[in-house]
């Protein structure tokens, strides 16, 4: 199962009702309403480096 980016929802990959690949890792979604939405804004919901989780905010120095 793969966590839909936008919502957070469970997808099955191969009944993803989109996918989209991006920096080589493939984000499963369920639905188009949630492909449109990453379409517009993917920087919201791909991670700037492996340490940075879709949808959190980069975290700086403490």
């Amino acid at each position: 199962m793969e966590k839909d980016p936008v919502c957070g929802m469970l997808v099955r990959s191969e009944e993803a009702a989109e996918q989209r690949t991006i920096r080589g890792r493939a984000y499963y979604f369920c639905s188009a309403a949630c492909v449109a939405r990453f379409d517009k804004a993917p920087q919201l919901y791909v991670p700037a480096s492996a340490d940075d989780m879709p949808g959190q905010p980069a975290q700086g120095p403490s």
